[in-house]
């Protein structure tokens, strides 16, 4: 079964256990930028892996794409985590069924992102 709710389930998970494993070692300073580099690469990934084919089912192989796509998506979902952590004001996520109603609303607008914008961008002949 795949779909939309799939995938952005799919999404919000991957970005909650990567930010569960890394905020610890990366929450100070600039160097938490690489924590959102590695979450939307992270998030890149599944949804790379999770979107359906022409047929309507889920990929089945892994994922192999440009380094130049997997960075520029990784690059997108990073800006995007970013915002969206400024505009949802992280320190007013406490406790698990808040920070899950988090990334269910981020990776609900990085699948909109990944699904409209970029997809535009990723299958353009110029890449």
């Amino acid at each position: 079964m795949c779909g939309m709710f799939t995938e952005i389930f799919g999404i919000s998970f991957a970005i909650y256990i990567t930010d569960m494993l890394l905020r610890p070692r990366f929450q100070t300073g600039t160097v938490e930028i690489v924590l959102f580099a590695v979450m939307g690469g992270v998030a890149y990934i599944v949804y790379h892996y999770l979107k359906c084919n022409s047929d309507g089912q889920m990929n089945s192989e892994p994922v192999s794409m440009a380094p130049g796509k997997m960075l520029l998506g990784a690059g997108i979902g990073a800006m995007v985590l970013y915002f969206t952590d400024i505009m949802l004001r992280i320190d007013a996520f406490q406790g698990f069924s808040n920070e899950l109603f988090k990334f269910l609303i981020q990776g609900s607008i990085l699948w909109f992102t990944y699904s409209s914008f970029t997809a535009a961008i990723m299958n353009s002949n110029g890449y």
